[in-house]
């Protein structure tokens, strides 16, 4: 190694140089930091939005499904109703039968 003599200017141009290399350097190594960063956050986004795709679909589908046994339901709804109101009837019905029998019955009695 050589020790080369300089006065005060020529040590602040060195000096100057050697920061303006340290400053590029540090700038390039947080510009590729930012891009692997960058692409990170990119792969996470598309990641979140398929999920999201996913999780929407499975939403729908069971939206379809319980739309599906709502319907079922209203309907067995209708046939319960409809099958109670038959019983209903039919005991309305034979209520009036056994009236008119007992009531024919009281008359046949107090002849």
């Amino acid at each position: 190694d050589k020790v080369v003599a300089c006065d005060s200017d020529q040590a602040a141009k060195i000096t100057l140089h050697l920061y303006e290399e340290n400053i590029q350097t540090a700038v390039k190594d947080i510009n590729s930091r930012i891009n692997v960063t960058s692409t990170d956050l990119q792969a996470n986004i598309t990641a979140l939005e398929a999920t999201a795709k996913a999780v929407t679909a499975s939403l729908e589908s069971t939206q379809t499904k319980i739309d599906v046994m709502n319907t079922t339901l209203s309907e067995k709804a209708e046939e319960f109703e409809i099958s109670s109101q038959n019983v209903t009837d039919s005991i309305n019905i034979q209520k009036g039968r056994l009236d008119d029998d007992i009531a024919e019955l009281k008359a046949e009695m107090t002849r």
